[in-house]
C-alpha cells in the first residue's frame, strides 16, 4: 500500500485537516479537444463537446493538512504518472489560489471501470477539482468549477458539468468554461475496453493538421444541432467521422496504424452491423473506445462485440460531478 493510501484508511481525527470526497462520471468526447493546450492552461484552443458516460465513475478524496510535508497522489493504492500528477497539481494550485489556503495535499483515487488499474483522467480531475474546492471551503457553480479543472485536462470540464456539455473556447479565462446543452438525450452508447492506440499521438507532426483546423468549428456545430434536434444517427456519424479524423492525423504524423488491434475488431464488427441494418457508430477518442446507437438496439450490439472475445459496458447519460460521503 502507498504511503498516501495509508494516510487516507488510517483515519486521522484532527482539526487541521480539511478533507472531502467527490465523483465524476467518465466521458465520451463526441468532438474532440485539439490537444495544443498545456498543463496550466486556462482557455481551449477549440470548442468540443462531450457525454457523460454512467455508470462509470471515478471517485476522489482530497485532503489538506498543514503538518503534511509534502503532497502526495495515488490512484488505486498506486502513485500516480506524471503526467497525472500535473494535472492534478494545476487543478489544486488554483482551488488553493482561490481560497488562501497554503498547506500541502493528498489525493487518493478508485474507480469502478472495470478493467481494474485504468485511471480515467479526465474524471479523476473533474473529482479532485470538486473534492479540493469543497475542501477549502470554496463555493463555486459548475461552471465555475469547469474552468478549474481545464488546467488539468482538456476533456474534464464536460466531467464537471455532465450530461451533454460543450467546452466554450474564449479569448479570456472568464467567458471559457462549460455548459451542458443537453439532459435529456435517448442514446445509447457501449464502452469497449480495449486500448486506443498502439502508441502515443504525435498530432502537430501531421500535414493534415492546418485541415483539421480549418474544419473544427464547423464540426462542433454540426454536432450540437444534431444534439439539440434529438438526431441519434447523426449524433454516430459525426462522432466516427472524428475519430477517423484523429486517427488520420495521428497516422500521418508517424507514418503508421495508430489504432490498436483491439480497435480494429471492434470497427470491423460495427461496420458488419451497420450492413445488417443496425444504425451503429464506433467512436474512438483519446481516452477509450465507445460504440454509439439508438438504446433498443444496445443488446445485440453489445453480443456481438461480447462474441470477439472483448469487455464491454453498456452505458447511459450520467449527470454532474457531485461531492460524496464515501
Amino acid at each position: 500500500m502507498s504511503p498516501v493510501a495509508e494516510s487516507f484508511y488510517n483515519y486521522r481525527d484532527d482539526s487541521m485537516s480539511m478533507k472531502a470526497t467527490a465523483r465524476a462520471h467518465t466521458v465520451q468526447n463526441l468532438t474532440n479537444p485539439f490537444p495544443f493546450s498545456t498543463f496550466g492552461a486556462q482557455v481551449p484552443f477549440l470548442s468540443s463537446i462531450s457525454v457523460c458516460t454512467a455508470p462509470l465513475e471515478t471517485v476522489a478524496t482530497v485532503e489538506f493538512w498543514e503538518e503534511r510535508e509534502k503532497r502526495e497522489i495515488a490512484f488505486e493504492e498506486r502513485t500516480v504518472d506524471q503526467r497525472v500528477g500535473r494535472g492534478v497539481d494545476a487543478v489544486i494550485s488554483e482551488v488553493r489560489r482561490l481560497s488562501g489556503i497554503d498547506c500541502e495535499y493528498a489525493v487518493l483515487g478508485k474507480s469502478n471501470l472495470s478493467t481494474s488499474a485504468v485511471l480515467d483522467e479526465p474524471s479523476f480531475i473533474a473529482a479532485v477539482t470538486v473534492a479540493s474546492s469543497e475542501a477549502c471551503g470554496l463555493d463555486l457553480c459548475h461552471k465555475e468549477l469547469s474552468r478549474i479543472a481545464s488546467k488539468g485536462s482538456e476533456s474534464a470540464p464536460g466531467a464537471v458539468t455532465g450530461w451533454v456539455s460543450k467546452w466554450e473556447a474564449g479569448l479570456q479565462e472568464e467567458f471559457s468554461h462549460s455548459v451542458v446543452l443537453e439532459e435529456e438525450l435517448d442514446m445509447g452508447m457501449i464502452r469497449v475496453f480495449v486500448n486506443p492506440f498502439v502508441d502515443d499521438l504525435e498530432i502537430v507532426k501531421s500535414p493534415l493538421v492546418e485541415a483539421r483546423l480549418k474544419m473544427a468549428h464547423t464540426s462542433v456545430i454540426e454536432m450540437e444541432r444534431a444534439i439539440r434536434n434529438h438526431d441519434i444517427e447523426k449524433i454516430g456519424e459525426l462522432a466516427e467521422k472524428t475519430s477517423l479524423l484523429l486517427h488520420a492525423i495521428a497516422a500521418t504524423a508517424r507514418n503508421e496504424v495508430m489504432w490498436s488491434p483491439g480497435v480494429l475488431s471492434v470497427v470491423h464488427e460495427v461496420r458488419a452491423l451497420r450492413e445488417e441494418g443496425v444504425k451503429a457508430y464506433f467512436n474512438v477518442d483519446w481516452t477509450g473506445v465507445y460504440v454509439n446507437s439508438y438504446p433498443e438496439d444496445i443488446t445485440r450490439i453489445a453480443q456481438r462485440i461480447r462474441e470477439a472475445g472483448v469487455e464491454l459496458c453498456p452505458l447511459h447519460i450520467g449527470g454532474n460531478a457531485q461531492s460524496s460521503t464515501d
